[in-house]
């Protein structure tokens, strides 16, 4: 009787090799922000946080501000992004809902992510940083701008279709909407028993309701 044959095992590639080595560093380092901060934070504690030398996330990525950066592109592509549709013909109102709802949810469901969404926010904020300013706070407006203008998008969509009043600034309201829910997140993760997220998320889809045409 013939044996089973063992499995062939895949032999990754260099390039494919090196792309999860990068996404292990990724995520050590913001693992690494949201308990520590982003300025006592080292490029040798993610390499070891994330399994191995110290050596390797210098060696991927040379520089701390092009770690930091690759964290915020990865933030915004997977944890912001992906849950945000481009707008057509078809969406309005009820794909506005929608990322307001998967917002929350990200935000209760993934508390580690979301702190260091928040801190890598405020470092680029901060001038005095020469070591990471301006270079990380191009793609961090990036990000904010890029939800934003989604969230207007929207709103110039159900505009058209007739969902929303003809006289709706899209631009106004995308920011009023895009504000308070990340003011909503901080002070959340700050005091969370101050917040009744729930109450808070159904309430700003009641205010998203309110924006249709009656």
């Amino acid at each position: 009787m013939a044996q089973p044959r063992k499995p062939v095992a895949v032999r990754q590639t260099q390039a494919e090799r090196r792309r999860r080595s990068e996404g292990r560093i990724i995520n050590a380092a913001l693992e690494v922000i949201a308990a520590r901060g982003v300025s006592r934070m080292t490029l040798a504690e993610v390499g070891e946080r994330a399994g191995y030398s110290r050596g390797l996330a210098a060696h991927l990525f040379g520089a701390k501000v092009h770690l930091l950066r690759e964290c915020v592109r990865r933030m915004n592509d997977d944890h912001w992004m992906t849950g945000l549709p481009p707008a057509g013909p078809e969406s309005g109102l009820a794909e506005l809902r929608t990322s307001v709802r998967r917002w929350f949810r990200e935000l209760e469901g993934k508390t580690s992510f979301s702190r260091a969404y928040y801190a890598l926010i405020q470092e680029a904020n901060c001038e005095a940083s020469d070591d990471y300013w301006p270079e990380l706070g191009v793609v961090v407006r990036e990000m904010i701008l890029g939800g934003q203008q989604r969230y207007a998008d929207y709103l110039r969509a159900a505009v058209a279709r007739g969902e929303a009043a003809a006289g709706l600034d899209p631009d106004m309201e995308a920011l009023i909407l895009h504000a308070a829910i990340r003011g909503v997140g901080l002070q959340w993760l700050i005091r969370p028993e101050s917040i009744d997220l729930a109450r808070v998320r159904d309430a700003m889809l009641a205010k998203i309701d309110g924006l249709a045409r009656g």
